[in-house]
């Protein structure tokens, strides 16, 4: 369309002024000319940069990025999980790449692989994301950056006809429930993991209401510890997975953390379970066979009252094949004709339930109208097997608030509580309306322009110095709190605990590991600026970003520790006690060693500098006590009270006691570091507790020894009128008060390098309140326990002996018997001139066994 402009008369009948737009284009003429100038110059400057650095724009121009999930191919809210990328150089020389990843509801963390590759090379390479939200429904979206000359450009480069940032979709489990999967076998062969995938659908619907198992790929595992860490419950039936070292890898580093493992070995074989548990459950394979019937026995040791079905037979019409095998080591729970086929063991914080026979003989027909409901259901007497499989993966095994309040004591750092704040903020307050007051009565109000400045000055002195002191407490510190959860066979140990980190001054902390070592900054809501996780290589990762206000904070700690060789801790007894070996190896340097019993006793262990080990019934530790010394330096007060969170069974966070079995712990006094840190200004600290099972063997037969109280667990079982006492809890392995009288039965277990032991004598140490109150104290076969000690208002730790003969029997089947009544307050002894309030209750704090004798020859 053309326009056509008029130019109008003025006022006075000219023409108007045509100087007016000249002189207007002469002013902006040298700003013109300035832009173009600057705009020729930074041309020429890119120009000059692209000829000196050619590869760069090469690079540009020849690297390609494809992204897509990876690992098990599942993502779950606040867990890890793997995305993949296939990245190709199409160029004639080595180009750098980086790539970066954002999960959506990340608030501003990244995590990014950087990777430099060969020329004419197209690699797959995978890495870890944390993904913090998730929809049931539409999965996780990612979105990523590629920045082909291997920095940070800032430039984003989208695909070809997209003005979208470059994404891609991941998957999550429809409800998000804890994820369940199955390794299977890919060949020919994959119906004989139908009875497998039942037996887990039924055991994870009966625990969490749905019956969904994934498929994994035992391909798709890597080693990074990040790849299983969205899986609770896995089955292993591929015979072929020892072939895949880095599958292998990732899922004993998953169960020693707390994962909940299923081999069916009749599938896999016997290679498999070797190449998965080591020296942790030895078992020698001495045939197979089949039957059309057989008959599953529970294991005799059970309650009956837990475990009414003692036996259930079972007939087929094709015949079920089962490998007879001699496990050592382990909880057999269903036998075949004495051969194990079901067979629970732990390993670290998890758990293992191995099985030789096809899975369908623990299932029946289910007849489920509701099809989201399984069409099989659990044998009778299962209850054993759901425990190992589907109880909830343990928390941290120390409690974070310990780590932090403990490292804030080290440091001499502590923050002001809620009530210093209120009290420096009403100083000034106060301070107005006191003098206010008194200016009004002297009518001297106008001198409130003096008074009001000076006040604010004076309360702000309070805040000044508590700030101060706060700020210049310390210079910059790291403590590291961790656990080492170890197991027999075990070369790869998981190293997870918290490292608390104080700076005085807000800094870059500058974290890198090669070791495979992960600091997480993760949940932190509170910090929307980008941080970046950058991995260069495996085990090799770097934070970027990594902010720190002034202050404390405690940062969740995952680290492996690799052995050369795995660690033993083996021992024996003697006439006086435990005696064994503890020696250091790989840098890791073994000091203050204790033996966890399995009844919250403890027992002190004198380690030379030869490794040699023994521990004595006079070494016994009382409760919250883990040193010999009576005076604690700063650090054995700091790892006491990690010991007390460690062995603290009240914790809600808990599902189990600690130890789940007799385990050595000891801490690592080397001075090995798996963090740096930028600056040398940084003062550092490590608590490193390694947590180790006791390889018990036999002493020679014929030889007396002595069973020192740790070793010998009991729980409370029925007693002669058929009932249980409530006096203590074998869930939690404590004592409790009570005010009634009460009938305990106790079963002591004779560990089974002991037996068949033959007794000489025993000794019980009773440490009880039982005020106004007579106790009995009975031992010997259940059916026929004798009165062995009568108590007439104990108070204190009570020596009772006890005859070997009289418990000769049960010792010869690996069991003994004590039953402690007490009776209700006998109003005899009760003082009639005692007034106010009484506290009538008893409780039992201690029972301590030990046991003389020798090994029937």
């Amino acid at each position: 369309m053309n326009k056509i402009f008029f130019h109008e008369p003025d006022h006075a009948g000219g023409m108007p002024d045509c100087c007016f737009p000249l002189r207007r284009c002469l002013r902006v003429l040298p700003v013109l000319i300035v832009v173009s100038v600057a705009s020729l110059s930074i041309v020429l400057n890119a120009d000059q940069a692209k000829a000196s650095n050619p590869s760069d724009s090469e690079s540009g121009e020849s690297l390609t990025v494809e992204m897509r999930q990876a690992g098990i191919a599942r993502f779950r809210p606040e867990h890890w999980g793997m995305v993949k990328g296939r990245i190709g150089n199409s160029s004639d020389r080595p180009a750098t790449s980086l790539t970066v990843v954002t999960p959506a509801g990340s608030d501003g963390l990244q995590f990014a692989r950087q990777l430099t590759l060969p020329p004419k090379v197209v690699f797959e390479s995978s890495w870890p994301v944390y993904v913090r939200e998730a929809k049931a429904s539409g999965g996780v979206e990612f979105e990523y950056l590629f920045f082909p000359n291997g920095e940070d450009d800032g430039v984003i480069r989208r695909e070809a006809h997209s003005s979208e940032i470059p994404s891609f979709h991941g998957m999550t489990q429809i409800d998000l429930l804890p994820l369940c999967g199955l390794v299977g076998d890919t060949g020919s062969d994959i119906e004989a993991d139908t009875p497998v995938y039942d037996l887990m659908g039924v055991m994870r619907f009966a625990a969490v209401n749905n019956k969904g198992v994934t498929s994994i790929n035992s391909a798709a595992i890597t080693a990074d510890p990040e790849c299983l860490d969205a899986m609770d419950h896995i089955a292993v039936t591929n015979p072929e997975l020892a072939s895949f070292p880095q599958a292998c890898e990732a899922l004993r580093a998953w169960v020693l953390r707390g994962g909940r493992l299923l081999i069916a070995a009749d599938l896999t074989g016997p290679d498999v379970v070797e190449a998965l548990l080591g020296d942790s459950l030895p078992m020698t394979i001495v045939g197979e066979t089949t039957a059309n019937a057989l008959t599953l026995e529970i294991n005799p040791e059970y309650p009956q009252s837990q475990y009414p079905v003692r036996s259930v037979a079972r007939d087929y019409p094709e015949p079920v094949r089962y490998l007879r095998v001699v496990p050592e080591q382990c909880e057999k729970i269903w036998t075949v004709d004495g051969w194990p086929v079901a067979m629970a063991k732990s390993v670290g914080r998890g758990s293992v339930l191995v099985t030789t026979i096809s899975a369908r003989v623990f299932l029946d027909p289910a007849n489920y109208e509701n099809l989201s409901h399984p069409a099989h259901a659990l044998i009778p007497s299962s209850r054993r097997m759901q425990e190992v499989m589907f109880t909830k993966r343990p928390a941290s095994i120390i409690d974070e608030t310990v780590a932090s309040d403990q490292a804030a004591a080290m440091i001499g750092y502590r923050i002001p509580s809620r009530n210093v704040a209120v009290l420096l903020l009403a100083i000034f307050p106060v301070a107005m309306l006191v003098v206010g007051l008194l200016l009004q009565k002297r009518n001297s109000g106008e001198r409130l322009i003096i008074a009001v400045p000076a006040l604010a000055i004076i309360a702000a002195l309070p805040a000044a110095m508590v700030g101060f002191q706060i700020r210049n407490v310390a210079p910059a510190t790291v403590i590291e709190s961790v656990v080492i959860n170890s197991s027999q066979g075990f070369t790869d140990l998981p190293a997870d605990g918290f490292a608390s980190v104080f700076v005085p001054s807000p800094r870059d902390l500058g974290i890198s590991a090669e070791n495979g070592t992960r600091l997480d900054a993760l949940k932190d809501k509170t910090n929307s600026d980008y941080r970046r996780m950058t991995w260069h290589g495996p085990g090799d990762v770097s934070w970027g970003k990594f902010l720190q206000p002034a202050g404390l904070k405690t940062y969740p700690l995952t680290s492996v520790r690799r052995l050369g060789k795995p660690w033993r801790v083996r021992a024996t007894l003697d006439e006086s006690g435990l005696t064994g070996t503890l020696r250091a190896q790989d840098g890791m340097t073994p000091g203050d060693p204790i033996l966890a019993g399995m009844n919250r006793e403890n027992l002190a262990l004198d380690l030379d500098d030869s490794g040699l080990l023994r521990g004595t019934p006079d070494n016994a530790l009382l409760s919250g006590q883990y040193f010999q010394s009576t005076l604690l330096s700063d650090d054995e007060r700091y790892r006491t009270a990690l010991l007390n969170s460690v062995f603290d069974s009240t914790r809600e966070i808990q599902d189990t006691v600690f130890p789940s079995e007799l385990s050595v712990l000891f801490w690592d006094k080397s001075d090995s570091q798996v963090l740096h840190f930028e600056g040398d200004d940084i003062r550092r600290q490590r608590a490193v507790l390694v947590v180790h099972p006791l390889e018990l063997y036999p002493p020679e037969a014929g030889k007396p020894f002595l069973i020192p109280p740790q070793l010998l667990t009991y729980r409370s079982v029925f007693n002669d009128e058929g009932g249980v006492g409530s006096s203590y809890i074998n869930l939690r392995r404590e004592w409790q008060a009570q005010e009634s009288a009460s009938k305990t039965m106790l079963e002591f277990h004779i560990p089974e390098a002991c037996r068949p032991l033959v007794p000489e004598s025993g000794e019980l140490k009773l440490l009880i309140r039982a005020g106004s109150r007579f106790v009995k104290i009975l031992a010997g076969d259940r059916s026929n326990m004798q009165t062995i000690a009568e108590l007439t208002s104990p108070l204190g730790m009570q020596s009772i002996s006890i005859p070997g003969e009289l418990i000769q029997s049960t010792c010869l089947r690996g069991q003994l018997f004590l039953q402690i009544q007490v009776s209700d307050i006998d109003s005899e002894m009760k003082s009639d001139d005692m007034t106010g309030e009484q506290d009538d209750s008893w409780q039992i704090e201690r029972v301590l066994l030990t046991l003389k004798g020798q090994r029937k020859i």
